[in-house]
């Protein structure tokens, strides 16, 4: 993650990117960090068979505890924070476009 160098780029590290503190932290400083936040039921009913999905679970380990875990480094690692429960895809895109406006104005 820490080696992508294009621009003017979409990237969709999925949810263990985060964890690479080197990488979150070039993202930060080089580009917007977009957390696209949902609750922990709408999360769990989209993953459906988390072990087709590839989702690896310590020991003991829920899938909530998992969330959890995340959510905290996805907060500390964000410049924005979209709240998409109950948003369609044609919102959240409307919603994404926006405040990568508001915060080149910035």
């Amino acid at each position: 993650n820490k080696g992508i160098t294009d621009q003017h780029a979409v990237i969709a590290t999925g949810g263990s990117a985060v964890y690479c503190t080197e990488a979150m932290k070039k993202y930060m400083a080089e580009d917007t960090v977009i957390y696209i936040n949902l609750p922990y039921e709408e999360i769990a009913n989209r993953l459906g068979n988390i072990k087709r999905r590839g989702v690896v679970l310590k020991d003991g380990q829920t899938l909530k505890d998992l969330y959890n875990e995340r959510t905290k480094l996805y907060e500390k690692y964000c410049h924005i924070n979209i709240k998409a429960e109950g948003l369609g895809i044609e919102e959240l895109l409307d919603s994404v476009a926006g405040m990568i406006i508001v915060r080149r104005d910035l």
